[in-house]
């Protein structure tokens, strides 16, 4: 997801935290309960890199290192 218009972290911070509940939130499908879960990483231009591919390799090591501080298994 890109965020064009983010002026803070704190910013980007809150959109994605809605953007996880929504996610997460359980869903009814033929009459059973399923729910998911979600992992993002975050990587801002131009702190964390200047190009895509460089934004994007931030962001994938971002989104690995807060699988491993909650104890996901990194598949």
């Amino acid at each position: 997801i890109l965020l064009p218009n983010i002026a803070h972290e704190q910013d980007a911070v809150h959109a994605l935290k809605k953007i996880i509940e929504a996610i997460e939130r359980p869903m009814e499908l033929a009459g059973r309960i399923f729910s998911v879960t979600a992992s993002i990483g975050v990587a801002l231009c131009p702190r964390d890199g200047q190009n895509v591919d460089a934004l994007l390799q931030a962001a994938d090591k971002a989104m690995y290192q807060e699988k491993q501080q909650k104890g996901i298994p990194a598949d």
